[in-house]
């Protein structure tokens, strides 16, 4: 019976229509925000002061002449400088990519004010050069070439982009593969194995700490991390309340009658959780993106919340009666206006995202960095395993305290594009430079094969294979909190442990 209603639940997430349509609009860079509750989607700390940026003379008109011999040529972001075949890769030559994407150069009057800014914001540019990434020549259609657009420097990181062909989100890595329809209906119709037990047996095994959650106050030093279940998770640190991914629904569907449904309970209400200042989202998918739950929070919190979202999502997010939000692309950043120290930026992951039958891949996906100025914070979001969390280890880590999906993995022919297992979420906590991990994703709502208790079971077999200490990738009771401090104590629910950080 599960099986047959997962089938209906992939087939009402192509056949529900919302009002809203989502999209992945460019808005000006050069737009200020509104104030404190005005929707905008740049943050005036993208660029530094007296930085200018202009469009190399050449780019536009070179990509406008160039004839149909060249347009053989195929063009991705990779932080690796080299020109090789790589079957997976997207046509580029389209007029509605933005000029961004085509190349930008630096005016050298503001390399020094740049050098000389205290915050070190990521380069955009492959050099301060004004060359275009295209070229005239001849490929075989067989092996197209690869030309990669940034350049690694010594001392400078060169991060991966967004890539946007007309109108929805690719990503760039040659670990993806979208899944199909086919796919889809083989894997509703495969063996079942997670053998969810018994509300009475859940109870032992896993479960559900009860708590007074309005009485979590913001440490004064550390990270207060609580697991509401699946990817929710309440944060609290540098005077702020942050939620991610909420979903506090009976059900990840677009219907309270069908879909997957929950089978351990919040262990909280909206009307018990603290004061919340910020929600980030990491995309649209309905496990992640639960509409009861953000008008439910709106109509709590109004605009004290500031919504952290993905390029693509402002306009759902208005049309449901959020004011106060920041829609990002990769890389971007913005905060919250009474804590202009810490930065919320949105950085890559490798997913797609639907919530209707036209929609597929319209709203961006990612994953979220918190960077205060003492702690530091990752959330992965929903996530397939490549390269790019190499760069975000090098860009924004070390982080003190990470949250890392390890369950709905099984099978892996089908799920190992978009989600990890647990060796890839070990493989990542040590790509970012993660101190300490919570593990996340997993013992709430069936979504995958394997075996319920799996997840938890795989991770400390692959820490041991690691030889990394369990504490410093740890899983949680729902409803259960940690103090993390860099005094090397981890104050669990009044129980004292002593640990030491990972290198």
């Amino acid at each position: 019976m599960w099986r047959m209603r997962t089938v209906i639940h992939y087939y009402l997430k192509s056949v529900f229509f919302e009002s809203t349509k989502m999209t992945s609009k460019k808005i000006n860079m050069n737009e200020k925000p509104k104030g404190k509750t005005g929707v905008f989607r740049r943050s005036e700390s993208v660029m530094p002061p007296g930085l200018n940026v202009r469009k190399p003379s050449g780019a536009v008109s070179e990509l406008n002449s160039v004839g149909k011999e060249s347009q053989k040529l195929f063009r991705r972001s990779s932080m690796i400088c080299s020109e090789g075949f790589d079957k997976y890769t997207y046509d580029c030559h389209r007029h509605d990519i933005s000029a961004r994407s085509i190349g930008l150069a630096f005016e050298e009057s503001s390399l020094s004010e740049r050098n000389n800014t205290s915050r070190k914001l990521i380069p955009t540019v492959p050099s301060v050069k004004q060359t275009s990434i295209l070229k005239k020549k001849t490929v075989s259609i067989k092996n197209p070439l690869v030309k990669r657009d940034s350049v690694v420097h010594p001392g400078r990181i060169d991060t991966q982009q967004s890539l946007c062909i007309a109108g929805r989100f690719q990503n760039p890595w040659p670990t993806w593969r979208p899944p199909t329809f086919t796919n889809i209906l083989k894997f509703g119709l495969s063996k079942d194995n997670s053998k969810v037990p018994p509300k009475q047996e859940l109870d032992l095994v896993l479960p559900i700490v009860k708590q007074n959650f309005s009485k979590l106050t913001v440490p004064d030093d550390g990270i207060r991390v609580t697991w509401i279940g699946h990817s929710t998770v309440l944060v609290q640190m540098h005077g702020l309340n942050v939620l991610t991914d909420p979903i506090f629904s009976d059900r990840a569907s677009p219907s309270q009658v069908v879909g997957p449904k929950r089978y351990r309970d919040p262990p909280c209400s909206i009307h018990d959780l603290p004061h919340i200042n910020a929600v980030v989202i990491s995309h649209s998918h309905y496990d992640h993106l639960d509409l009861n739950t953000v008008i439910l929070l709106n109509a709590r919190f109004g605009t004290d919340i500031r919504w952290f979202v993905p390029l693509g999502l402002q306009s759902w997010m208005m049309h449901v009666g959020c004011e106060n939000v920041v829609e990002l692309d990769w890389w971007e950043e913005n905060c919250v206006p009474e804590h202009s120290d810490t930065f919320f930026v949105f950085t890559p992951a490798q997913h797609w995202s639907k919530r209707t039958i036209a929609d597929d891949n319209k709203v961006l996906w990612g994953s979220w960095c918190i960077l205060g100025p003492k702690y530091r914070f990752f959330f992965a979001g929903d996530t397939g395993y490549c390269d790019v969390f190499k760069q975000i280890g090098r860009v924004h880590g070390p982080f003190d305290l990470c949250a890392i999906p390890i369950g709905a993995y099984e099978p892996r022919w089908f799920m190992k594009y978009q989600h990890i297992n647990p060796e890839e979420a070990v493989q990542i906590h040590m790509d970012v430079r993660s101190k300490r991990s919570l593990a996340i994703h997993w013992g709430t709502f069936c979504l995958a094969n394997e075996y319920y208790l799996d997840p938890p079971r795989k991770l400390r077999d692959s820490l041991d294979k690691h030889e990394i200490p369990p504490e410093l990738f740890f899983t949680m009771k729902h409803g259960e909190s940690r103090l993390i401090a860099q005094t090397n104590l981890v104050k669990r629910n009044n129980m004292h442990m002593v640990n030491s950080y990972g290198k």
